[in-house]
């Protein structure tokens, strides 16, 4: 009787424990949603505020939550390989010509164990922590500040606080919905699995569902082309080599035309090599314009948006996408340009809407230096914000004493860096190309204006 009484009243004061620990956390919950329930703040240092905010609370969650985490201690990806396989190989996976190594470099991959010749097939273990941008602090984020791409950084961690917040406050309110413990730590490590090796995956001629490859997502990511797909015949997903590989060689696959923002945010690295790169810059039309209602019907018309808007600056000889292209152009057209676009009663021959992203043809050479003008003035704005040069950002990113996420995203801030100077000097370089062309025409009339005059006295000397 005592012994059953003391383990009721022990019981009693436990679940006491539990439901104020989770009354906590849930009002924590609740002060997240608070500040996420509004939009997305547009100035970087109001995005930086309210980061600080959810990360605090994030924080204080986790703290409370220590001793509840699914525990990683000891945990080592080597020792669960052969198991790993022997799960692969019983559920139908086919890899014989590969196994998983520790690259050291780019992590876990795999690697060839035989000669693996172009378009000879391949085919995937979960790691206990991720590089992406859910795991960042704010000292890892420090690099990005004041740089183009700060807010898309920060909006994953907003995404999944909200998410969390929801989540948890849905549990409490659901008694038999949740047995486990819920906490925010293993919540992002599922996000940051389903996040880093989701794949669509066709059930049907018209439909696909997101799934997860085994094997096969532990592949590292190399420039490239994508040669994976899914046959229907066999029902099978089938990688095939992107490049002759030797035996002992890491094998790669493409993960797409994806810039570096993109695959450190969301899979947790930068590759400094990428061919497809680019950083997103925001422009949009002032609703102060005068020309503001045409200007928005026009983009309207294509497609696109007057409100402010990613538009991709390039790597390369050749900056300028053609979304904005298109962008610069009808932003830089006067009322004429956009009347005559826009109603056009005497059907005059103009430049087509669909043309507007062509680097050969021109609007006007006035619109085309007011394009140069306004894209050079943006560029350098952007670039006065970066208070440090490239060779301070590579010597910091030498120091050992930076963990792998600052790192990161000090390699994303020198990549991003390069393209916005590259694309400076190649825009500069058209507007001063622009200025020629229109100092070389006002020359050309006034020496035809001045040829008229003369001749006219002339004649009326004769006279």
């Amino acid at each position: 009787m005592g012994k059953k009484g003391k383990k009721k009243n022990a019981s009693a004061g436990s679940e006491n424990k539990t439901s104020k620990h989770n009354k906590e956390v849930l009002e924590l919950c609740r002060e997240i949603l608070d500040v996420v329930v509004k939009d997305f703040p547009l100035l970087p240092s109001a995005q930086w505020g309210e980061y600080l905010k959810i990360y605090d609370l994030i924080e204080r969650i986790m703290q409370k939550q220590s001793n509840e985490c699914i525990c990683w201690d000891g945990f080592s990806r080597d020792d669960h390989i052969d198991d790993f396989m022997a799960w692969f190989k019983s559920n139908g996976g086919v890899a014989d010509k590969v196994q998983i190594h520790d690259s050291n470099k780019e992590g876990y991959g795999l690697i060839a164990v035989d000669d693996i010749e172009v378009r000879t097939s391949h085919t995937d273990i979960l790691p206990s922590v991720y590089s992406t941008s859910l795991y960042f602090t704010p000292d890892d984020l420090k690099s990005l500040q004041g740089t183009p791409t700060l807010g898309d950084a920060l909006k994953p961690y907003r995404s999944i606080a909200k998410q969390y917040a929801y989540f948890y406050k849905l549990f409490q309110s659901e008694s038999k919905a949740f047995k486990h413990p819920f906490t925010f730590d293993d919540f992002r490590w599922a996000v940051s699995t389903v996040m880093t090796r989701q794949n669509q995956v066709p059930i049907s001629d018209t439909e696909n569902i997101k799934a997860l490859i085994p094997m096969w997502d532990m592949c590292n990511h190399s420039n490239g082309t994508i040669e994976t797909g899914f046959d229907t015949k066999d029902e099978s997903c089938k990688s095939f080599a992107i490049r002759p590989f030797a035996k002992g060689d890491q094998i790669f696959i493409f993960y797409g035309k994806r810039n570096n923002a993109d695959l450190l945010f969301h899979n947790g690295f930068v590759y400094p090599d990428n061919e497809h790169d680019f950083v997103n810059i925001h422009l949009g039309v002032s609703r102060s314009d005068r020309l503001y209602a045409m200007k928005a019907q026009i983009m309207a018309m294509v497609g696109m948006d007057a409100s402010a808007h990613p538009y991709p600056v390039l790597r390369g000889d050749d900056p300028i996408s053609p979304q904005l292209r298109a962008f610069l152009r009808i932003f830089s057209m006067d009322d004429d340009e956009l009347k005559i676009r826009l109603f056009n009663p005497e059907k005059k021959k103009i430049l087509p809407l669909s043309d507007l992203p062509n680097p050969d043809v021109v609007i006007s050479e006035k619109n085309e230096l007011k394009s140069w003008h306004y894209l050079c003035m943006r560029l350098n704005l952007i670039l006065s914000q970066y208070k440090t040069t490239i060779e301070e950002d590579e010597k910091e990113l030498e120091s050992t004493e930076q963990n792998i996420n600052a790192k990161n995203c000090l390699l994303l801030r020198i990549t991003e860096r390069r393209i916005l100077d590259q694309a400076l000097e190649s825009v500069s370089s058209k507007l001063e190309e622009a200025m020629k062309k229109r100092e070389e025409k006002e020359r050309k009339e006034e020496n035809e204006t001045l040829h008229s005059i003369e001749e006219k006295v002339e004649k009326l000397t004769v006279e």
